[in-house]
């Protein structure tokens, strides 16, 4: 097979997307409430209706979904970088991919929000890694290195 086809044509746009989002926003400052991250664009590829609705986008019937059938939606979506109809337009853009998965494909899914709780919650997780590992070295202490209470310290 042609790995360089699969490369520009799936995962050049899904990647454009990502970089614009995660790379290009970080840099220009922009909140992580504003811009996509990396478990944003995991849950669009993984959220049932999202991924429905972009089969149907894709010309994949609701019949072919629940049925499994074989359908053509890896052809279109390698065809969604034309301008116009992939027989007039040579030229595949990976911008006009990446502009249809932008708008049609990823969204926020979680709404980051920043505040006091946050210097707690990150507090919380230091101190009981420190109270769980205490609790090892008291075991192996007490133990030495008997695997079987350390084991079962824990």
């Amino acid at each position: 097979g042609d790995g360089g086809f699969f490369l520009d044509r799936v995962v050049s746009p899904v990647f454009h997307c990502m970089s614009f989002e995660i790379d290009h926003l970080a840099s220009l400052g922009l909140d992580t409430a504003y811009r996509l991250g990396y478990d944003d664009f995991n849950e669009s590829l993984c959220a049932k209706p999202i991924v429905r609705q972009l089969l149907s986008d894709l010309g994949v019937s609701e019949d072919q979904i629940l049925s499994a059938d074989p359908n053509g939606s890896y052809e279109s979506f390698t065809r969604l970088g034309y301008r116009n109809k992939p027989g007039i337009d040579k030229e595949y853009d990976v911008a006009v991919a990446a502009t249809f998965l932008a708008c049609r494909v990823f969204c926020k899914t979680f709404r980051e929000r920043r505040t006091w709780w946050a210097v707690y919650k990150a507090f919380y997780r230091i101190f009981a890694t420190h109270v769980v590992l205490f609790h090892v070295m008291l075991a192996q202490s007490i133990s030495g290195w008997n695997y079987k209470v350390i084991s079962s310290a824990l």
